[in-house]
C-alpha cells in the first residue's frame, strides 16, 4: 500500500476508536471529602459492594437484578438492557 493510503487508514482508525470512548459513560467526576484513620471490620468484598448498590439503585426505584462497578459507574442490568448511575448520587449517566 502507498504511504497516504496507510496514512488515511491510520486517522481513519484513531477517529473510530475516539468516537467509541465518547460513547462511553463515565463517573469520575472531582469529588472532594474527608477521610480519617479510622475503621471497624473489613474492606467490602467486591460481591458485598455489588449487594449494597443493587440495594441502593433498588430503593431508588431502579428494577434491576444485578449491578456492578465499571469505569466508575454503577452498571445495572434491567430489562432491556444496561442503565449507567453514578454511584454517589444515583443520577443517570448517558
Amino acid at each position: 500500500m502507498s504511504k497516504p493510503v496507510l496514512a488515511g487508514l491510520a486517522v481513519a482508525a484513531v477517529l473510530a476508536s475516539a468516537g467509541t470512548a465518547l460513547a462511553t459513560p463515565m463517573c469520575y467526576g472531582v469529588r472532594l471529602g474527608v477521610t480519617y484513620g479510622f475503621q471497624l471490620g473489613e474492606d467490602f468484598t467486591e460481591d458485598e459492594r455489588s449487594q449494597f448498590d443493587l440495594m441502593r439503585l433498588r430503593q431508588a426505584g431502579v428494577d434491576t437484578d444485578r449491578v456492578e462497578r465499571w469505569n466508575g459507574c454503577l452498571r445495572a442490568f434491567v430489562e432491556g438492557g444496561m442503565r449507567f448511575f453514578d454511584p454517589e448520587t444515583l443520577e443517570e449517566v448517558y
